[in-house]
C-alpha cells in the first residue's frame, strides 16, 4: 500500500540508493519487514499495518512511518482512494534524530543529501534514528491510547475512529458530527441524491458511515444504501443510542 506519491517509482540504482539499501534498508529488514516496492517497507503485528517509506528526494530523503489498527481499517475502506486518507495517517509523520513527529510539529525533518559530507552525515543519522525509535514506536502506538495522539484531527473520519478506539467517545461523537453537517452541507448542493452520489461514491459510503456511527440511519442514509448499493456492517458509536 503506497502511502503518498513517490519521486522514485522504480529503483535508479545510483550511489545514494546503495548506500540507503547497505545502511538502512538492511536494519529494517532486520526488524522483519519486507520490502514491497521501492523503499516501500512493511509488516504486520497482531492485525496492525506497519509501513516505512523512504522517500527520495533530488537533494534530500525523509522516512516516513505508518500504522493502520485493525479497527481503523473500515475508514479506509470508506475511499477510493489510498491517497486520501494515507497522507493524514503517515504522510504527516516523519522520522527524525529524536523520534517520530507530525510534519505540523517539526515543519516536516528531511535528510539532505545534495553534498557528499551532508549524505554521508545523512545516512548515519538516518540508519542511528532507524535503530533507535523506529520499533520502539511501533510498539508503543499499538497501545490506541498511544496511536490517536499520531493522527491529524484534520482527517475527521479517521481521527474521530481513532478515538472511538481508544474510548474517547465524546471526542469521536464530535467529529464524526462534525462530519455529518459537512456532507449534510454537500448534499444540499445537488437537486437530487442520485446526484450526489453519481459524483463521489466515496462521499456517500462516508455519509453512511456516520450517519450509522451516530445512530442518525435516515431515509437519506437507508436511499443511498440503495443508490450504490452498500452492504454496511458498521455499529453505531457508545454513547449515541
Amino acid at each position: 500500500m503506497p502511502i503518498y506519491k513517490k519521486s522514485r517509482l522504480e529503483r535508479r540504482g545510483d550511489y545514494l540508493e546503495r548506500l540507503i539499501d547497505v545502511k538502512l534498508s538492511a536494519e529494517l529488514l532486520e526488524l522483519g519487514f519486507v520490502e514491497l516496492s521501492p523503499f516501500l517497507f512493511q509488516r504486520v503485528s497482531d492485525g496492525t499495518t506497519e509501513s516505512v517509506f523512504i522517500n527520495i528526494e533530488p537533494r534530500w530523503f525523509s522516512i516516513d512511518l505508518c500504522s493502520i489498527p485493525k479497527g481503523l481499517s473500515e475508514v479506509v475502506e470508506l475511499y477510493d482512494r489510498e491517497s486520501e486518507v494515507d497522507f493524514a495517517l503517515t504522510g504527516d509523520l516523519t522520522l527524525t534524530p529524536k523520534g517520530v513527529y507530525r510534519r505540523d510539529q517539526n515543519l516536516g525533518y528531511t535528510y539532505k543529501t545534495h553534498k557528499a559530507p551532508d549524505r554521508d552525515k545523512s545516512i548515519e543519522r538516518a540508519r542511528a534514528a532507524i535503530c533507535e525509535h523506529v520499533d520502539d514506536w511501533f510498539k508503543k502506538v499499538r497501545d490506541l491510547t498511544e496511536f490517536v495522539k499520531f493522527v491529524s484531527p484534520e482527517a475527521r473520519m479517521l481521527y474521530g475512529r481513532a478515538n472511538e478506539l481508544a474510548g474517547n467517545y465524546d471526542i469521536a461523537i464530535k467529529y464524526y458530527t462534525n462530519e455529518l453537517n459537512i456532507l449534510s452541507s454537500i448534499i444540499g448542493d445537488y437537486r437530487t441524491l442520485e446526484q450526489f452520489a453519481l459524483k463521489n461514491e466515496s462521499w456517500a459510503r462516508q455519509f453512511i458511515y456516520v450517519s450509522i456511527k451516530l445512530n442518525h440511519d435516515n431515509d437519506n442514509c437507508a436511499e443511498l444504501k440503495k443508490l450504490i448499493g452498500f452492504q454496511s456492517t458498521f455499529n453505531a458509536l457508545r454513547g449515541t443510542f
